[in-house]
């Protein structure tokens, strides 16, 4: 099995601080156990899909002034990270597709499971829908829809109608 680090690390000539070299970590993601990868250069998206029967890992985590975001955790079957060029000239993700059935824990208190997840960076919002093989749940309630702003870190879902489950 494979494993990639994404990370936006960005080192400051030592002069433009004082004669200070600084090491700046904004975010880090970790994808492990695929089966294969490949990165389409011509639209900056990367690919990845695990072994028959099982799921590929991501850990995710930020950083800012030295505090460290909790890791969030998710495991799919199939991951497409499309990456864009930010204000800075610095590849970031901008959209990302996990789907063949998504657990994602983001933190001790939200754990979220369907079949496919979606992340737009523009609108820092996440959307999990769930099917028949891999139904929709929020903490192991059955939903259809679970919507989480990642700025705000609301969370939004449509309860699952009893003749649906």
């Amino acid at each position: 099995p494979g494993e990639l680090t994404l990370s936006d690390i960005e080192i400051k000539e030592s002069i433009e601080y004082g004669g200070m070299k600084i090491l700046g970590k904004k975010w880090w993601a970790v994808i492990s156990d695929f089966s294969d990868l490949n990165y389409l250069l011509s639209n900056n998206r990367i690919i990845a899909n695990a072994p028959t029967g099982k799921t590929i890992e991501i850990q995710y985590i930020e950083q800012q002034n030295e505090e460290r975001s909790p890791v969030i955790m998710a495991t799919a079957g199939h991951i497409e990270i499309e990456l864009k060029e930010n204000e800075n000239k610095k590849l970031e993700p901008s959209k990302i597709v996990a789907s063949g059935g998504i657990d994602y824990q983001k933190d001790e208190n939200n754990r979220f499971r369907g079949s496919i997840l979606l992340y737009d960076h523009e609108t820092s919002v996440i959307t999990i829908r769930g099917d028949e093989k891999y139904p929709a749940y929020y903490n192991s309630m059955p939903v259809d829809e679970i919507f989480i702003n990642m700025n705000t870190d609301k969370v939004e879902f449509k309860i699952t109608s009893p003749g649906s489950i």
